[in-house]
């Protein structure tokens, strides 16, 4: 992601916009009544989503969803916003709409970047289409953390909770706009907030530090550059959060260790409990 990511964001409103959408579509399954063995995802994102994403197919496999299937389409940047995702002529990009059009696609998932191409009619070209197609589909919408740059705890969390506020205002003109259908949010910047604090209480011995300053260290810091690009282990742990989102998973009871000393598999379950992904408040 580019170092031009979310200036100025916290507090600013998103605009309010008028649609004329259609809402004759069959009404979506509760998370419970899906199906049991696994569900088509797409995920559509940058290099603060994607990664994290790719770690899915071990959990949903290991947890008994056999029939789990994803697709991820990574662009960096900006690109990897839902506007230009949308506008782009890339075959991923073409094999991603032409699995969307047969109808097998179970849930889309997408990312936030700046607000210049996050708008709410960015993330309603995804939701249209994907609902022409199959008026089950589910929609999640990360709400991502911001840059690391030399932004300090409290200046990261304030940006954090300000990108979640703008995720949660587009989920709740979509669900205005779409009644029948589920729309969520993964507070995956809470999760980054939880594990620096526990990094700067000294409770994660497993990280030789916060930032990685030189290339090809990063993976044993909690984020491997100045940008923010998270390491191995805010990465490949923070896939907790999504596993628990899509398949309604206990966490507590979920038979897997994450590789910390510290419990993270408590921190995204008190995250979840706290935030509910398919809640329709706006966070406080």
């Amino acid at each position: 992601m580019s170092t031009t990511l979310f200036p100025r964001l916290a507090g600013v409103r998103s605009p309010v916009l008028i649609l004329a959408l259609s809402l004759a579509f069959v009404p979506s399954l509760q998370a419970a009544d899906r199906p049991s063995k696994g569900e088509n995802c797409l995920f559509l994102g940058h290099s603060f989503f994607a990664p994290v994403v790719r770690h899915l197919p071990e959990h949903a496999k290991r947890a008994g969803f056999e029939a789990h299937e994803q697709m991820i389409v990574f662009h960096g940047g900006t690109k990897g916003s839902p506007g230009l995702m949308w506008k782009s002529p890339k075959e991923d990009v073409a094999k991603a709409k032409a699995w969307i059009e047969t109808g097998e696609v179970d849930l889309v998932a997408m990312t936030y970047h700046s607000r210049g191409e996050s708008l709410l009619e960015h993330y309603d070209h995804w939701v249209k289409f994907a609902l022409k197609h199959n008026p089950n589909t589910r929609f999640l919408i990360q709400a991502t953390w911001p840059n690391k740059r030399n932004r300090t705890l409290v200046e990261f969390e304030g940006y954090a909770e300000g990108i979640e506020k703008s995720v949660h205002e587009i989920l709740g003109q979509l669900r205005k706009a779409y009644p029948m259908t589920q729309f969520g949010c993964v507070p995956q910047g809470r999760w980054m907030v939880g594990l620096w604090r526990l990094q700067e209480a000294g409770k994660l011995p497993e990280l030789a530090g916060l930032t990685a300053e030189r290339k090809n260290s990063g993976h044993t810091y909690l984020f491997r550059d100045l940008t923010g690009h998270g390491g191995t282990l805010a990465v490949k742990e923070g896939v907790l959060l999504w596993f628990a989102a899509i398949y309604s998973v206990d966490l507590e009871s979920y038979d897997y260790e994450p590789g910390a000393k510290a419990d993270l598999k408590g921190l995204a379950k008190t995250i979840l409990e706290a935030h509910p992904v398919w809640g329709e408040g706006e966070t406080e």
